[in-house]
């Protein structure tokens, strides 16, 4: 049996943007968004400050499914 493990910037900054989230939220950096966009609807919210970040960070809060996904 192999154990995994993921680590490094873009691990930490999405359990930062998780730790911001509300129950049912599904919160997205803009970089996963750019690479999404095409499948879901989402709406852009206010950049959030996280720890070890200088530069607040651009979120969005994904609220559906776009028609592409389905296909």
């Amino acid at each position: 049996m192999m154990n995994y493990t993921a680590i490094g910037d873009s691990v930490n900054t999405a359990a930062r943007i998780e730790a911001n989230a509300k129950g049912g939220q599904i919160l997205i950096s803009k970089d996963t968004f750019n690479e999404v966009k095409e499948y879901v609807k989402a709406k852009e919210l206010p950049p959030i400050k996280v720890k070890g970040k200088t530069k607040a960070v651009e979120i969005y809060e994904v609220e559906d499914l776009t028609d592409m996904f389905l296909i």
